[in-house]
């Protein structure tokens, strides 16, 4: 399963980055989840098999069938009730004698890991409430089957009253006249660069750039959480907020802040008017 969790964990890691929109998001984990979809096979599954096995060789590793005890119900008792253990078991290997070794751990371990994985990413970026809106969302980046489509736009214009003078409509169809004409926007800022005069299209670049703004997930807020329980120890318990809030913006913001010229900071200070007490 090494390949499926290195294809998540990339995709993880492009999901809690601060310059990844909404869109592009949605662009991307529906890619992953159709190759999570197609990686769901027999035929995917096979090859993995191969490699299992051919590791299993090389180790020296037998692989077998589980032999748990399983309850098996008696055939005398099936149609009474019970209050007690009837004592009649079998294993589980006894049950399993007709099945192929390959399609026992297909069905026992690689399916339910695979179902659990698409069912969880179809719950949180497929959730029928919010499907509408994740796909307004989705249909403002160039690379969507549904670019620019009004109709698949209007749920997120609705909801963000971003048509107010009824000319939305109007502006989609200048911009798909205009893009056909240029070459094809690379993503949703390269699009609003393209949409010139700004005046021209005042609903249009508002419903982008709330596209672009709307967050993925709440994983800035939980850095900050994190961030506070470094910094807010118990020998700084008596730290007054203003001193707190600044450390923990610098922890929070380390890589800008290891950017900071601190010869200008220096040079700033001497020229502020010194203070008298």
């Amino acid at each position: 399963m090494s390949d499926v969790f290195s294809q998540l964990a990339a995709l993880s890691d492009v999901l809690q980055t601060e310059s990844c929109d909404l869109a592009s998001a949605l662009q991307l984990t529906a890619t992953h989840l159709q190759l999570l979809r197609e990686k769901r096979s027999t035929k995917h599954f096979s090859k993995l098999w191969l490699k299992v096995s051919e590791l299993a060789e090389k180790s020296k590793i037998v692989m077998f069938l589980s032999s748990k005890r399983k309850i098996v119900e008696s055939s005398t008792l099936r149609h009474f009730m019970t209050e007690s253990t009837l004592g009649h078991q079998s294993t589980e290997a006894d049950f399993d004698k007709t099945v192929c070794l390959q399609d026992h751990y297909r069905i026992i371990c690689f399916l339910p890991v695979m179902d659990r994985l698409i069912n969880e990413m179809e719950h949180r970026f497929g959730d029928d409430t919010t499907m509408p809106l994740f796909q307004a969302i989705s249909a403002s980046h160039p690379n969507s089957g549904a670019f620019l489509d009004f109709k698949v736009l209007h749920p997120l214009i609705d909801a963000y009253q971003l048509d107010s003078a009824g000319s939305l409509a109007s502006q989609l169809d200048v911009c798909e006249l205009m893009l056909k004409q240029t070459e094809k926007p690379r993503n949703i800022p390269d699009l609003i660069s393209k949409l010139n005069p700004a005046g021209g299209f005042p609903d249009l670049r508002r419903l982008l750039q709330l596209a672009l703004t709307v967050p993925i997930a709440n994983v800035a807020a939980e850095r900050s959480f994190s961030s506070l329980r470094k910094i807010r120890t118990y020998v700084r318990s008596t730290m007054v907020e203003q001193c707190l809030s600044g450390i923990a913006l610098l922890n929070i913001e380390n890589e800008l802040a290891k950017n900071i010229d601190y010869d200008k900071i220096v040079d700033t200070f001497k020229t502020m008017p010194s203070l008298t007490l």
